[in-house]
């Protein structure tokens, strides 16, 4: 562990948090404290007490390392989006980047470099440097399970898990929807093959009229399939609620390890959800009895950027609504 790197790391499946080696893989063994990587257990909604024994020490201890240096520069807790997996190991030296968010947009790396799937640096961009001790601020780097099981377990075993949770009705009607669908399937790939180079606009346009056609035609099937099976944006969509909490506990912790200080939250994409539904969660369980302690944590929330969120505006609006009878 490199003390002097202005970040702490941590990664969330749904609402068990681990810390992560010092590059971002994943250890799935208990905590170990001499090595600082291992399980920090469950985050419990919304009495915000972990079901292990580490996770404030080990934030606590990670942050004083990390901060000897801080002074008044910025503390930001950054919260990635869709389709990243913290489970997928940090390769430093291949060829190709991966999705664990530790190793595509949590690095320090200065360009482009080789490869194709790349995201430039959250910490560089945001100002932090690598190895200072934290003099150009601390990095919070907030990594969570946002990969459908579709794009990790596969199709069959997927569904098979879906088709449990379905009716006997449902699972009867499945297959009379896919077969529909299949039947289909020549044909609009055919007619989409078809679409002339615009040679003339009436051609391309007639093209595309017969193409629409064929869609429609299978519309409701696709619809009906919709409702069905594995929804590859409802999944992790749900997963951002469970790691809503994980934020909010992180929140709390690094405050109590450096009081007075505000903590600014940076998001993009579907990170939006976590940090809206953190948002409103605090502010719903501050206007509760006994809820004194989160009502202040809501004041050393600092800036919150969205970058491209992913969030519904009817969510977004409850959450300032519930902030403003709290601040």
């Amino acid at each position: 562990m490199d003390p002097k790197t202005a970040l702490v790391r941590l990664s969330v499946m749904d609402d068990e948090v681990f810390a992560p080696t010092e590059i971002g893989n994943l250890v799935l063994d208990e905590y170990a404290p001499a090595e600082r990587f291992g399980r920090l257990g469950r985050v419990v909604s919304p009495a915000l007490i972990p079901a292990g024994a580490y996770f404030d020490a080990h934030f606590h201890a990670s942050i004083k390392e990390r901060a000897t240096r801080l002074g008044d520069a910025p503390i930001v807790v950054m919260v990635h989006g869709f389709l990243a997996d913290p489970r997928e190991a940090v390769r430093p030296d291949a060829s190709q980047r991966t999705n664990n968010p530790h190793d595509y947009c949590y690095h320090f790396s200065a360009g482009p470099g080789p490869y194709w799937l790349h995201t430039a640096s959250w910490p560089r961009g945001l100002g932090f440097i690598e190895g200072d001790g934290g003099a150009a601020g601390l990095g919070i780097a907030f990594g969570w399970n946002s990969t459908p099981d579709l794009l990790t377990q596969g199709f069959h075993a997927t569904l098979a898990v879906a088709r449990k949770k379905l009716s006997r009705a449902d699972q009867i009607a499945l297959p009379l929807d896919l077969l529909e669908l299949a039947a289909a399937t020549p044909e609009i790939v055919a007619a989409a093959k078809a679409i002339p180079v615009p040679t003339s606009v009436d051609r391309v346009r007639q093209g595309i009229e017969r193409l629409d056609d064929l869609l429609t035609a299978v519309e409701e099937p696709l619809i009906r399939l919709g409702d069905r099976l594995p929804d590859l944006y409802r999944e992790p969509y749900r997963r951002a609620d469970l790691a809503a909490w994980v934020l909010i506990k992180v929140i709390r912790t690094v405050s109590a390890t450096l009081p007075g200080r505000p903590v600014d939250v940076f998001c993009h994409s579907l990170g939006s959800r976590v940090v809206v539904q953190a948002l409103h969660q605090m502010a719903i369980e501050a206007q509760k009895p006994g809820g004194g302690a989160l009502r202040a944590l809501m004041d050393r929330v600092g800036r919150v950027i969205i970058v491209g969120g992913a969030e519904y505006t009817a969510p977004a609006r409850r959450m300032l609504a519930e902030i403003r009878k709290v601040r």
